[in-house]
């Protein structure tokens, strides 16, 4: 079973971080950040799977988030610094990263500022830079939104995110059901199955038991610059997209795997923003898991390395 109780982290500063374990207590170590917007709780998820392939799942909710504390003024870069003096508390030297949809850019960060730590780095549907021009021209039509996104004022993400986060408490399960409605045929059957539904549920009401903070904290580190370049990523990054997301555009995904060196990129035609991490999760943990390279002709896509 996997467990639910809650471990605190307490940094120097006095800042918190709240953090659950799934898996096997002894295997192989994953930290695992969670999407915009949820918690720590989405990573019960992989709990089963984890369990049969010995590995160690770590999840950490950002700040603001379920029962990490709210830190403002934050950067991208703060995020390795973080999981830095988790890892040490957790007596972790080395260990891998999975971040999935806008857990992906704080994945880069670890990659980019402490790759000696790292063993592999998963990234999946991910976010990237949205102060890239170069990016930012290859969105057209619905996926437009991001630069629309990162020209409002700040002070306009609050109201939408404050009705989002007294839904998420009052009845989370309407309102992913309302998001599901937007989403294709392969994202609705994912986010509906009677196994994973609840999950969700749980994940989307924890990420907001604080209020909205922890997703305007996520917005305002969107928005900005992540502070680094991707070409300076230096460590192994496996990354899968699916070319059905109408969340993250695919155009994002091959973006990033043009500009990570040595960056392994599996590009799936068939699967969305939420059928590909579920329905691929094994897939995706064996391969963060394997010492060598990820196989070629893995998946239904394509792969460069």
């Amino acid at each position: 079973m996997a467990d639910d109780g809650t471990r605190i982290i307490r940094q120097e500063n006095g800042h918190i971080f709240g953090i659950s374990e799934f898996g096997t207590p002894t295997g192989k170590p994953l930290f695992y950040f969670h999407g915009f917007p949820g918690s720590r709780l989405e990573a019960r998820i992989i709990h089963q799977l984890a369990w049969r392939h010995q590995i160690r799942v770590i999840a950490v909710d950002r700040p603001g988030y379920g029962k990490s504390s709210y830190q403002p003024q934050r950067r991208l870069s703060h995020w390795s610094r973080d999981i830095g003096d988790i890892a040490d508390a957790l007596e972790l030297d080395r260990f891998s990263i999975l971040g999935v949809s806008g857990g992906a850019p704080y994945a880069a960060a670890c990659a980019r500022f402490m790759p000696d730590r790292l063993i592999k780095t998963g990234i999946v549907c991910g976010l990237a830079p949205l102060d890239e021009a170069a990016l930012l021209k290859r969105l057209h039509g619905p996926d437009r939104r991001f630069v629309w996104m990162k020209k409002l004022p700040r002070p306009l993400y609050r109201l939408p995110l404050l009705l989002a986060g007294l839904a998420a408490r009052r009845q989370p399960q309407h309102l992913l059901a309302l998001v599901a409605r937007t989403l294709p045929p392969c994202d609705r059957a994912a986010m509906t199955d009677e196994d994973i539904r609840p999950l969700l549920t749980d994940s989307m009401r924890e990420a907001f038991s604080q209020g909205s903070a922890g997703a305007f904290a996520d917005l305002c580190v969107y928005g900005e610059s992540w502070g680094f370049a991707l070409e300076d990523i230096r460590t192994k990054v496996l990354l899968w997209h699916g070319e059905k997301d109408t969340v993250v555009p695919c155009a994002m995904g091959r973006f990033m795997a043009e500009r990570i060196a040595g960056c392994a990129a599996t590009f799936l035609p068939e699967e969305g923003h939420f059928s590909l991490p579920l329905l691929q999760a094994e897939a995706i943990l064996m391969a963060l898991m394997d010492q060598d390279d990820l196989p070629t002709g893995y998946g239904n896509g394509t792969i460069r390395g």
